[in-house]
């Protein structure tokens, strides 16, 4: 794999000699194997479980959210506006976010935007508890949490690096990919069984999700103050050191690649997560049980999909095996949107979700071993800046799914999907040479 020293239209060829030492092929499994090392940093598995509590947490708030959106107004275009509200802010915040993440203190701005997602879910709690909560509550709240979450991703992506080193990265971003999709089994399925139960039911969730956020920040609190340098001395305004941070992606043709294609699958694919409550409470009838099961066979599968992300870790051929991914969970989703019956709908919901994880991982592991260090928090709050995205793309789609239903626009985004990252991938050939 390329090494950040050498952002040139050559970044993606991972088979460069100069790049990767040519290791035996009996070897990979042995390599594969290594994929626990960044464990052996305390610092990181702490990263790591406090990204765990946080994570099962969104992951509850999501499928509660969802619920509680369409149970009250009861249209796909309403889900789609509670969702938009989550990534306006994202989108606006989102490149601000890398550069202080690159100016200030990580571990900080983790903790800070940690303890302000935990009041968040308070606030949502104490809503559903009393009765209060309407549409625009959920809306608001959701303004609120985007905007941290514009702080808080690009810092925590950027500190991977500052702890376990570049020759550790791949098994890093591997490990917290397999972390954050084990949250998407646990976390919606937990959230689906304990909205069935009318002694918990969705105040019970929300108050869960407070606390599996303080647990997060009591965490973060055991990093050093200064984890991950105080932050990099720059001249000129955040403005100045945003547009350098702009150019530097705009001279590195590796990185345009990766980014475009990143856009391409989670603005066209990613949605499907947000219109998943159709399919369970309009398309399948399965009810909040049969919504929490969807989305964790989707983490299981992106589970297992992080064990073949640990065994490629080592290959030659990773732009390769992103490609074919990408393309290959576009027409997963296609089967999933138009699977006749439940049992099909949930094999093809796995195949989704071990699809997704090798495009993402692979994906993100690309970006960052081909940014400088001091280019980390922005160049990452550019990658983050597609999941910010993708809730704005989440609204048109809902709108379509109320007119011509949920499977037909999935299964038209997901062909769309796997046609934008097969064009990526023949645009990239064409420019950078990518093999």
């Amino acid at each position: 794999m390329i090494g950040n020293t050498r952002p040139s239209a050559e970044s993606l060829r991972t088979a460069s000699p100069a790049a990767v030492p040519e290791a035996p092929a009996p070897r990979r499994p042995a390599a594969a194997g290594r994929f626990l090392d960044p464990f052996k940093e305390r610092d990181f598995t702490i990263l790591w479980f406090s990204m765990l509590t946080g994570m099962t947490a969104m992951g509850m708030q999501m499928v509660a959210m969802g619920y509680l959106t369409y149970s009250i107004a009861g249209t796909a275009t309403a889900l789609g506006a509670v969702t938009v509200a989550w990534g306006v802010p994202q989108l606006l915040f989102c490149l601000v976010g890398g550069v202080v993440a690159d100016r200030f203190p990580k571990r900080n701005l983790l903790v800070m935007s940690q303890g302000a997602m935990a009041i968040v879910a308070l606030i949502n709690t104490i809503l559903v508890a009393t009765g209060l909560i309407q549409i625009w509550h959920l809306a608001a709240l959701g303004l609120v949490q985007g905007t941290v979450f514009a702080f808080n991703m690009p810092a925590r992506q950027a500190l991977v690096p500052a702890i376990v080193g570049l020759d550790r990265l791949a098994n890093a971003v591997a490990l917290n990919n397999a972390g954050m999709n084990l949250t998407r089994i646990v976390g919606p399925s937990l959230a689906g069984i304990l909205i069935g139960i009318p002694a918990i039911g969705i105040a019970g969730v929300y108050m869960a999700t407070a606390v599996l956020y303080l647990a997060g920040l009591l965490l973060l609190l055991k990093l050093p103050k200064d984890r991950g340098g105080r932050g990099q001395p720059m001249r000129g305004s955040m403005a100045t050191q945003l547009t350098s941070g702009l150019r530097y992606i705009g001279g590195n043709p590796a990185l345009q690649t990766l980014l475009m294609a990143a856009f391409a699958v989670v603005l066209l694919g990613m949605p499907y997560q947000s219109l998943l409550p159709l399919f369970a409470l309009q398309v399948h009838n399965v009810g909040s049980e049969g919504l929490g099961l969807l989305s964790g066979v989707a983490g299981s599968g992106a589970l297992a999909g992080f064990l073949v992300v640990a065994y490629v870790s080592a290959s030659p051929r990773k732009d390769r095996i992103l490609i074919a991914s990408g393309a290959g969970f576009g027409l997963s989703l296609v089967l999933f949107a138009l699977s006749p019956t439940y049992p099909l709908a949930l094999v093809m919901m796995f195949l989704v979700g071990v699809l997704g994880n090798i495009y993402m991982a692979l994906n993100n592991t690309l970006v960052m071993v081909n940014t400088d260090s001091s280019m980390h928090g922005r160049v990452m709050s550019v990658y983050m800046m597609t999941f910010a995205l993708m809730p704005l793309s989440t609204l048109p789609m809902s709108m379509i799914a109320d007119v011509i239903g949920a499977p037909y626009t999935i299964a038209g985004a997901g062909a769309l999907a796997a046609v934008a990252v097969t064009a990526t991938a023949m645009r990239s050939r064409r420019r950078t040479t990518l093999s």
